[in-house]
């Protein structure tokens, strides 16, 4: 069952990794079906079991790897927010340096016409 896992983890996409679990836990439950009738009931009662586990492990996969997409996509924009800040910051004091000597000029021209 790990096997399976690791597989699934590899995909890229989530959705195609939601089918084929459906995919598969359909087809297990279809065999498991056919064969229900020979089948004692605790023996049927542990497959059934079994094809739950199966899902619900395929499921928790699933949203692990969502997760950490989630998280990288965190860390990345985190990133990218820090560095527009920073130049944002660069820009104000520019601007702000430029216009302080403009004020100062305009100052002094006051100071001097007054």
């Amino acid at each position: 069952m790990s096997q399976r896992s690791s597989k699934k983890a590899a995909k890229p996409s989530s959705t195609s990794g939601a089918q084929s679990v459906s995919s598969s836990a359909s087809t297990v439950s279809s065999m498991t079906e056919a064969s229900d009738t020979a089948l004692s009931p605790s023996r049927r009662s542990r497959l059934h079991e079994k094809n739950s586990l199966m899902n619900l492990n395929d499921r928790l996969a699933c949203y692990i790897e969502r997760v950490r997409y989630l998280e990288q996509e965190n860390s990345r924009l985190s990133l990218e927010m820090a560095a527009y800040q920073e130049t944002a910051s660069r820009e104000v004091s520019s601007l702000k340096s430029i216009y302080e000597g403009e004020l100062g000029d305009a100052r002094k021209l006051l100071d001097e016409t007054a």
